[in-house]
C-alpha cells in the first residue's frame, strides 16, 4: 500500500508539474500574444524618438550653415554699400574739380578774347 501511494503520489505530482508547465507554455503564448502590439508600439515610439532625436541634431547644423551664409550675404552687401558711397563721394569730389577747371577754362578764354579784342 505505500508503494502504491508513492506510486500514487508520484503520479499526482507528475500531473501537477505537467499541468503547471503546460500553464506556464499556455499563459506565456497568451502573454506574447497580448504584449506583441505593445511591444511593436513601443518600437515604433523608440524609432520615431530616435529619428526625431536625429533631426534634431541636423537641424541646428544646417541652420549654422544658413546663419553663417546670411552673415556672409550682409557682410558682403554691406562692403558694396560702402564701396558705393566712398564712390559717389570720388564722384562728387571730382565733378566738382571738373566745375572748377571749367571755370578756370572758361576765365582764361575771356581773358584770351578781351586781349584778341584789345588787339584787333
Amino acid at each position: 500500500a505505500k508503494d502504491a501511494g508513492d506510486v500514487l503520489k508520484q503520479s499526482l505530482f507528475k500531473k501537477i508539474k505537467e499541468a503547471q508547465d503546460d500553464y506556464e507554455e499556455k499563459r506565456k503564448a497568451e502573454l506574447d500574444k497580448l504584449s506583441k502590439p505593445l511591444r511593436d508600439k513601443i518600437l515604433l515610439e523608440r524609432q520615431a524618438f530616435h529619428s526625431a532625436r536625429a533631426r534634431k541634431q541636423l537641424v541646428p547644423s544646417d541652420l549654422k550653415k544658413c546663419e553663417k551664409a546670411i552673415e556672409a550675404s550682409v557682410k558682403v552687401r554691406n562692403e558694396a554699400e560702402e564701396a558705393h558711397t566712398q564712390m559717389n563721394f570720388e564722384k562728387e569730389a571730382l565733378e566738382a574739380k571738373l566745375a572748377q577747371l571749367k571755370g578756370n577754362m572758361a576765365a582764361k578764354m575771356g581773358v584770351m578774347q578781351q586781349e584778341q579784342q584789345k588787339i584787333a
